[in-house]
């Protein structure tokens, strides 16, 4: 009786021993995830800018027009033939910082602009404040 005792306390040494490893490496993976650096997050925010553009450009092929607002790719409130959205989700259509992204459109630079304002969500700025724009 005392050797399967001694077998089972082991056996619940080790599960402890690989629950705290687990629960040490879940909280160090989301707190990388989480709180990216700035530079990370501007990284994001190209791709962010780069994938609404697509977004809008299967907006455009779907129902002739291109979408006038960032609402147009989330919901039909024009209700336009064609539409086969939603393009994009309100998490999509925020930056990393949660400042949701701009379109202009005819833009200042070509047909369409996608816009992010960086970190501060003020027009201008440097660094991580800096904005961006598809036509970058």
């Amino acid at each position: 009786m005392k050797a399967k005792s001694n077998w089972i306390f082991k056996l619940f040494k080790a599960l402890a021993v690989v629950g705290v490893a687990v629960g040490s490496f879940g909280f160090v993976a989301i707190q990388v995830v989480s709180d990216p650096d700035p530079h990370t997050r501007t990284s994001h925010d190209q791709t962010g800018v780069r994938s609404i553009f697509a977004k809008a450009s299967a907006y455009f092929l779907d129902t002739g027009q291109a979408p006038k607002s960032l609402g147009d790719l989330l919901s039909n409130a024009r209700q336009l033939k064609g539409w086969k959205g939603p393009y994009l989700t309100e998490s999509q259509a925020r930056n990393p910082w949660g400042h949701r992204y701009i379109i202009q459109s005819p833009g200042l630079h070509s047909e369409l602009d996608v816009i992010s304002l960086g970190a501060d969500g003020l027009v201008g700025g440097v660094d991580a404040n800096a904005d961006i724009g598809n036509w970058q």
